[in-house]
């Protein structure tokens, strides 16, 4: 059960999700409007950029605490 909730909480896992999903409506629907698609990828980029920041900001601040600084 941890390791699910690892994957859940790994931005890289939704990532790929949101990617086939990406994937799946091109293939299926490839009329999609491209306003919209650019619009949708463009929120998604924000919020991993979010997610990744946040992680990232946290794994420094855990290093450096590790280190006694």
């Amino acid at each position: 059960m941890e390791t699910i909730s690892i994957i859940f909480h790994d931005p890289k896992f939704w990532a790929a999700l949101v990617l086939l999903a990406n994937v799946l409506v091109y293939y299926f629907w490839p009329t999609f409007p491209v306003p919209i698609w650019t619009a949708i990828d463009g929120l998604l980029a924000v919020i991993f950029a979010a997610f990744t920041a946040k992680s990232t900001v946290g794994e420094k601040r855990a290093r450096k605490l590790a280190r006694g600084q």
